[in-house]
Formats: structure tokens, C-alpha cells, sequence
């Protein structure tokens, strides 16, 4: 539970250092969003896992100087750069980039990537350091994962927090199962498809447990089954014969049937139900 703003900080951080566990020393890079960027961790994923960070980061970081602050004066599509002051006491082997794409508009960057201060010259008359570059390049696994989730999302409104985090992690694990899926079998199918057989293979169990519940209504079971493929299994220890009445007939037909009530998973149609009710009850499936 996230009380204050400073067990926010370090619950952003914590949730960054978790993730990145399995591929600690490894020398790669990690792109951060704003909500968790910040010096302190880009200072220890570089230091103690061996890992560079490129992320776009808020204005109220007490390590932004003020200068990269005020844009007002700025002109538009200019860049400032401003380093880390690096000692072996304290070591600081950051870059804050601040560029102005529209008037009186920045953006802020923090990267431990490279410390270099270029312009990409293939962005044109945009004049973007390749610091913004690198970072539009890194950051299109969450866009294409948020682009996947809303497309076919098992989100539904709901106003607490446990269905909203339980259907986020819903959604990733069927992109995550999609990719292990097709690691596995080099079987490239549709989301849509994979989504559909998925949710089929998730509700079967379900399905087979509730089929085998003794009162169960007779059409419910079929219909069950019919899903299924089940067979039925009948019961034989328990069979006994009896004449009981068709228990949907109103009692002046006083219709009655021979019924063999411990094979209630073998009982035709015929020996549960007269004809009358059941070409009614079935007429709502059709």
C-alpha cells in the first residue's frame, strides 16, 4: 500500500528492480517510462546491474536544472544537454536531454545509454538529438503491446481496482501465451483465433464438472454436452425402474412414462418428458 509520496518513489523503483532480474549484467538497455524514471535508479542499474536506461522523465525530479526548465525563451526545435556531475564517491554517468517541439512545450529525456549531444541529421528540419531518435526506436514494444490489448481486451467497466488489475494482467498473459505458443510449435495463427481456442481450453474443465452435477436440468446437461462432445456415462448400480409422471404436464393429460431414474445420464428424451414439452423447450434453441 503506497501511503505517501516518497513510498511511491521507492514502490515505482522496487517494481523496476523485480523486473529486470533475469536479465541483470547482461549489458542491455532499458526503456523506461516517466512514471518510474528517475536518476537514483538509472545511477543503480547502471552501477550495480550493468544495464543502461533511456527514458522520458518528469519536470519535478529535483536533478533537472532549471535551465532545461524554461522554455519560454527557447526557440522551437532547439535542444539543450546538460550532464551529471560523475565522481567515484558519487557516480552520476547520466544525460538530460530537453527538446522543444512546439512553442513554449518541452521534452524531457534521461539516458545513461551514450553521452553523446548529436543531431540526426535524417530527422530533417526537426533537428532531434538522436537521444529522441533512440528512444522512439526502444519504446514500440508497449505501444504494439497497448495497440494488442485494445484490441482485443478482456476488460470490462468497473470501478474497483482488483477487476482493473486482474483484467490487465488478462490481457498481457494472453500476449505473453501467444508468444510462447508459437516459440513452441513455430505455429503462426491469428490473435483472434488463439484468443478463441484459448478461452475454449480455459472453460472446458468448467464445463465437464457442471455436466456431472446430479440435479442438473436435463436440456442444460444436453446443452452442456452438446459443447462438449461428452458421452454420457450412465450409472447402472443405481438403476431401478419406475412410471412417474411427466413432471412439465398439467395434470388433467396425466401423461405418464417409464423411467429409469438412475440413468439419468442415459434417459432418452422420450422417457423424461413428453413429446408436447419437449418440442416447446427445445423450439428456444433453435
Amino acid at each position: 500500500r503506497v501511503n505517501n509520496q516518497r513510498d511511491l518513489k521507492n514502490y515505482a523503483a522496487s517494481g523496476v528492480l523485480r523486473l529486470i532480474e533475469p536479465i541483470g549484467g547482461t549489458g542491455r538497455n532499458v526503456t523506461i517510462d516517466n512514471h518510474f524514471t528517475s536518476v537514483p535508479l538509472a545511477n543503480s542499474l547502471l552501477v550495480n546491474h550493468r544495464l543502461t536506461t533511456i527514458g522520458t522523465i518528469r519536470k519535478n525530479k529535483p536533478q533537472i536544472p532549471q535551465e532545461l526548465l524554461d522554455v519560454k525563451n527557447r526557440p522551437v526545435k532547439s535542444s539543450m544537454f546538460a550532464y551529471g556531475e560523475d565522481s567515484d564517491e558519487n557516480p552520476n554517468k547520466y544525460l538530460l536531454v530537453s527538446y522543444v517541439p512546439k512553442r513554449n512545450k518541452d521534452v524531457l529525456l534521461l539516458l545513461t545509454l551514450h553521452d553523446d549531444s548529436k543531431i540526426n541529421d535524417e530527422t530533417g528540419d526537426a533537428f532531434k538529438p538522436e537521444v529522441i531518435t533512440d528512444y522512439n526506436l526502444t519504446k514500440g514494444g508497449v505501444d504494439v503491446v497497448d495497440k494488442m490489448k485494445s484490441e482485443y481486451s478482456t476488460a470490462r467497466f468497473s470501478n474497483r481496482w482488483p477487476y482493473t488489475v486482474f483484467y490487465g494482467l488478462l490481457n498481457i498473459s494472453t500476449i505473453n501465451s501467444q508468444i510462447i505458443y508459437r516459440e513452441n510449435t513455430n505455429n503462426i495463427i491469428t490473435r483472434r483465433q488463439f484468443i478463441s481456442e484459448l478461452s475454449k481450453l480455459l472453460v472446458m474443465p468448467h464445463l465437464y464438472r457442471r455436466s456431472q452435477i446430479p440435479g442438473l436440468l436435463y436440456l442444460l446437461s444436453q446443452k452442456i454436452r452438446n459443447i462438449t462432445g461428452e458421452r454420457p456415462t450412465p450409472n447402472r448400480d443405481q438403476a431401478t425402474q419406475a412410471k412417474v409422471r411427466c413432471e412439465f404436464c398439467p395434470l388433467r393429460n396425466n401423461r405418464v412414462f417409464f423411467s429409469s431414474r438412475g440413468f439419468q445420464n442415459e434417459t432418452s428424451e422420450e422417457e423424461t418428458f413428453s413429446s408436447e414439452i419437449l418440442d416447446e423447450e427445445f423450439s428456444v434453441f433453435r
